[in-house]
């Protein structure tokens, strides 16, 4: 009996297939193929027995493992393996045997004796004896594991220092709104980030608000603030001297968009500068002990004294230097600058901060800050000079990945949102000066969230990498493309000469990003939509031009998805109405522009209804008649369709009470239930609380669900359907081979009925007929095994009836029995009295 189920089943696919006229490949149909391809695959892979045995592989096993085949054979294949990962891996080959796909990951170990960390997909077969048998496709993933861990230690470690750092640094934006601080500067001035952000730096005191204006000024202009020392407020009133450098921000076009600051706190510094002041021989002693290098430097230029720090930082010992001019270790290129500033420092005795680079003793050059303070005489002349540097060396790293953080996407690399909207108004000028055209292009990967939800962020940021990859070489430049933000990507194509041109590009793009990709042992088909706007046909601003774009991509979207659409009037008004229809149907249960119509599912032997298929109407004040296929996928990409589907259950609830008050029989009511509403617990919460209120009990509900809905949440939607069940109701499955039908919800799904697409019976007394008479044959085998109810949808002629009567189908719907009818047509339907019971029933 299990052979001949088994024989049907293949049997349903097969003309399921054939009658779907797509066609797949058998990849069992021939083992001396498999055994031929299994050679030329770059993955190792074993073949073993059903005792775990090896018996066969590829020449990849010794690239793997370092074996050749002959010295492995005949094997148990847990030799190769860690011990600790035999159980494991035993439980799934056990799986594999009666007939699963298995993979895991276990550490296995080299000829060499090197560990090895593995991924291991265990494929079940049949050899030519009919023996069960399992491929084991080997990826070694040792490096790529280390990799990994490798840039998850480089990430910490740069989180790490920013989170350390005892500078405090900030960001500003040419408002002077603060837009970033790092929690140094928390600590140091005494406000949490929640505080200040996108408000004015409150840490300048009112007195210094002229200078700190005349700074700003000073950093528009092209000037330099390096060292700059001021006093600055804590938020409990108190004053700290600070040292501050401020850079300016820059975008592509070397235009000025923000400030970087990065302030030390120097209240020590300057009260042991003031002790320096008021004793030499303290200074002295502070200056030796200082992890700054200090000098004290003539009017000429030489240096009368090196603290000891400059063997620890430069590598000379103070002996060194003294007596040598203070440019004996400054970079050439910086060394006409320095001396211009201490020239400068002569004729007005000033302090002054410079930043240029030192060279250390064994040749390589430092970045360094030196603070240098000049000396008057009694006689109010120039003295001396004092010195102090520290190494900037971490601190210009940081301003640098500063810069690059504040434009580049830290994921892929590629420029970010504000970049790109900075070169779109750059693009658009420069079109215009030279009256040239360009194109938009906005683009997003379609099942990206399936792959983050399913696969995890890991593989999603993974998968985001690549596509960046393939975008780049199919786009004239590669710089030219913007993350921003998510799966969302756009292009500027600039220098366009023809439509064509774009749309190559476009149609490339598409190829390349609907390839299959293998990313860590996964394998998956994403595709992808592309909107475009043109310039100046679509748009002259920047506003314009995005918008279009925009729309243009959802009608790609809307149309099927891995497409491209060029904005045209036509989107726009095809946008118009979407938006149109979009903000009226949120009103709708309002203003009662639902209605409920019902159509019978009838037992064609009796017929006696035996379940009314609630059906949703949406009549428009302004369009009319809107078709379900318009609105519903409206609703659900808005989230509406959660509260039409309660104020769905609660009318359902009031027809039944109505038909109960009239005497009539209980009749069970089919409602259709969009995947959206079961996406979480919370929502299958609602359900329930709506089927209670509507007092219509659980056992006379089916909700009805397509085959489409399970393709990307199999697992999630079963889990959510068996909690519905646990209440009462049934489910079951429609329009049953209209998509990608497979065995497996019969296998996963808590399913009570399957709905059998009207395309089958359709098909009846014409030249696919026998096709579609077989396929409906095997589902009725395959249901009657399974206890399944079996409803054929569409039946419209006495031919079609006549048929599903000769093969034992008990029941069916369509035009053939009843139109949908409204809620005042149906008790105008046949009901009659039941010679056994006397109750009312539908008839037919």
């Amino acid at each position: 009996m299990k052979a001949l189920l088994y024989f049907l089943l293949c049997t349903l696919i097969i003309f399921a297939v054939f009658y779907r006229k797509i066609r797949y490949r058998n990849n069992n149909s021939n083992i001396a193929t498999i055994y031929s391809s299994i050679e030329q695959d770059s993955d190792a892979i074993f073949i073993l027995d059903r005792n775990g045995k090896i018996i066969d592989g590829n020449s990849s096993i010794k690239r793997v493992f370092g074996y050749e085949l002959g010295e492995v054979n005949e094997q148990s294949f847990l030799s190769l393996l860690d011990s600790k990962h035999h159980t494991l891996f035993s439980l799934q080959f056990g799986q594999s045997i009666i007939g699963k796909t298995k993979e895991v990951q276990v550490h296995g170990f080299h000829k060499n004796g090197t560990i090895l960390i593995l991924t291991l997909k265990c494929i079940p077969f049949l050899n030519q004896k009919k023996y069960p048998c399992v491929f084991v496709v080997i990826q070694d993933i040792t490096e790529q594991d280390r990799a990994r861990k490798n840039l998850h230690k480089t990430n910490e470690q740069l989180t790490y220092f920013l989170n350390h750092t005892v500078d405090a640094i900030n960001i500003t934006n040419l408002n002077s709104e603060i837009v970033y601080v790092n929690p140094a500067f928390e600590k140091m001035f005494g406000w949490s980030k929640e505080e200040i952000l996108g408000k004015f730096l409150p840490i300048v005191p009112p007195n210094l608000k002229e200078v700190e204006e005349q700074k700003r000024q000073s950093l528009l202009n092209g000037e330099t603030i390096n060292n700059w020392e001021e006093q600055f407020i804590r938020k409990d009133g108190s004053q700290i001297y600070v040292n501050t450098s401020i850079s300016t921000l820059k975008d592509e076009h070397g235009n000025i968009d923000g400030f970087a600051a990065i302030t030390r706190d120097i209240s020590k510094r300057k009260k042991a500068e003031e002790r320096l002041r008021a004793s030499e021989e303290k200074y002295r002693l502070i200056a030796e002990n200082s992890t700054d290098l200090i000098r004290i430097v003539d009017k000429s230029g030489l240096v009368l004294y090196a603290s000891p720090s400059h063997k620890i930082l430069l590598g000379f010992e103070p002996k060194e230097l003294e007596g040598e001019h203070f440019q004996m270790d400054v970079h050439p290129d910086d060394s006409p600058r320095i001396l211009k500033m201490y020239e400068k420092m002569k004729r007005n005795p000033q302090p002054t901060t410079m930043v240029y680079r030192r060279q250390h003793k064994y040749g390589h050059y430092i970045d360094v800050e030196a603070n240098c303070s000049p000396f008057l005489n009694e006689n109010n002349e120039l003295s001396h000079y004092i010195v102090v540097t520290r190494d900037i060396s971490e601190r210009r790293q940081y301003e640098k990945e500063l810069k690059r953080l504040a434009y580049y996407d830290s994921l892929t690399k590629v420029r970010n949102r504000r970049y790109f909207h900075d070169q779109l108004v750059h693009t658009l000028n420069e079109s215009e000066n030279k009256n040239k055209q360009f194109a938009l292009l906005y683009l997003d990967c379609d099942r990206f969230k399936w792959v983050n939800d399913t696969m995890g962020h890991d593989i999603g940021d993974s998968l985001l990498k690549e596509i960046v990859t393939r975008i780049k070489a199919e786009i004239p430049s590669p710089d030219s493309i913007y993350r921003l933000g998510g799966d969302e990507f756009a292009v500027i194509l600039s220098d366009i000469h023809s439509k064509e041109q774009i749309a190559s590009i476009a149609e490339g793009i598409i190829s390349a990003l609907q390839s299959p990709w293998v990313i860590n042992e996964h394998r998956f088909v994403t595709t992808s939509s592309i909107g475009i706007s043109m310039y100046p046909k679509n748009g002259l601003d920047k506003h314009t031009l995005i918008s279009h774009a925009d729309q243009a991509l959802y009608q790609a979207k809307q149309a099927g998805r891995n497409s491209y659409k060029f904005y045209t009037d036509e989107l726009e008004r095809k946008f118009d109405r979407l938006v149109l229809l979009e903000n009226d149907l949120k009103q709708a249960i309002r203003n009662e522009e639902f209605q409920l119509a019902y159509q019978p599912q009838v037992n064609i032997r009796t017929g006696i209804t035996n379940c009314l298929e609630v059906l949703l109407r949406y009549k428009h004040p302004v369009l009319g008649n809107i078709g379900p296929d318009e609105f519903i996928p409206i609703c659900e990409r808005t989230g509406l369709i959660d509260e039409i589907t309660i104020w769905i259950i609660k009318q359902v609830g009031y027809e039944y009470q109505n038909l109960i008050e009239k005497g009539y029989s209980s009749v069970k009511f089919a409602i259709n239930l969009s995947p959206n509403s079961l996406r979480t617990q919370t929502n299958t919460m609602q359900i329930v609380k709506a089927i209670k209120e509507a007092n219509i009990p659980p056992n006379l509900l089916e909700f009805e669900i397509t085959e489409l809905a399970f393709l990307e949440n199999l697992d999630e939607i079963s889990q959510r359907l068996s909690e519905l069940k646990q209440l009462g109701v049934s489910v079951s499955l429609d329009d049953f081979g209209s998509g990608y039908s497979s065995l497996i919800y019969f296998k996963q799904l808590p399913i009570d009925k399957i709905k059998i697409d009207k395309t089958f019976i359709q098909d009846v007394g014409n030249e696919d007929g026998k096709k579609a008479q077989t396929v409906i044959n095997a589902v009725l085998f395959l249901a009657k095994e399974l206890q399944l109810e079996v409803v054929c949808e569409g039946v419209e002629t006495e031919e079609q009836l006549i048929y599903l009567l000769k093969n034992n189908l008990l029941y069916a719907q369509g035009y053939y029995f009843s139109k949908p009818v409204s809620e005042k047509a149906l008790e105008q339907l046949r009901f009659m009295e039941t010679k056994e019971t006397g109750e009312k029933v539908l008839y037919f």
